[in-house]
């Protein structure tokens, strides 16, 4: 969970209905990630939004006792990158959206939607829509996150295999960039190493994490 909170942002959206099946499990490991607000005691057809970034809660909306009341959530991170959440609930459009730079992730699907970008990737690593109004809380990925091609039923029952799913590919797809890049007969460390000190000078919050990760294989 903690590599989740230090590197990416977090959006979450909710379609149609919270979830009568959002139960304790689902309901710690959002608090886990830094949500104020208990779902499992909101349970009912209301809207829902949410935005973490790097393990901050950056905004968090719920509707009231209506079931006619909408959410929105409007961010823009680092002057660039603008985030736009909306959550409808069934009587008033039934539909979840969650836009990154002006593009469409959210699966919108009833229940949960969340989406993960990935700040040192600078990209969207997975979407993913959790049915918290059905037993078990079946999930499905996005087609573009899936390699078979196809959006496709998840046999994921838990937060923990949706954040295990996430981390891997983080991982994929660092370790693929980083072996392209590895000159010949170069050890990955190195590569890391060569690749992190070669960067220009940054400011702001890149310039902390570029200068965390010249530390770290500086003592390599």
């Amino acid at each position: 969970m903690k590599k989740i909170q230090k590197d990416s942002l977090i959006c979450i959206a909710v379609k149609d209905i919270i979830g009568y099946h959002t139960n304790d499990e689902i309901s710690n490991a959002l608090s886990e990630l830094g949500l104020k607000i208990n779902l499992r005691n909101n349970r009912g057809w209301r809207s829902y939004a949410a935005i973490i970034s790097k393990g901050k809660l950056i905004e968090e909306k719920i509707s009231g006792s209506s079931e006619e009341e909408e959410v929105k959530i409007n961010k823009v991170f680092y002057n660039r990158v603008k985030v736009a959440l909306v959550s409808h609930s069934l009587n008033i459009g039934n539909k979840a959206r969650i836009t990154i730079s002006g593009k469409e992730y959210s699966i919108n699907a009833r229940g949960l939607n969340i989406v993960v970008y990935d700040w040192e990737m600078d990209t969207v690593i997975d979407s993913i829509g959790c049915d918290t109004h059905m037993a078990g809380c079946p999930c499905t990925r996005d087609t573009i996150f899936n390699k078979t091609g196809t959006r496709s039923d998840l046999t994921i029952s838990s937060m923990e295999d949706m954040r295990l799913n996430i981390i891997k590919a983080q991982t994929d797809i660092s370790e693929l960039f980083f072996n392209v890049y590895r000159k010949k007969e170069e050890d990955l460390i190195s590569t890391k190493k060569r690749f992190f000190q070669s960067l220009p000078k940054a400011d702001g919050d890149i310039k902390l994490f570029q200068r965390h990760r010249i530390n770290i294989f500086n003592r390599v």
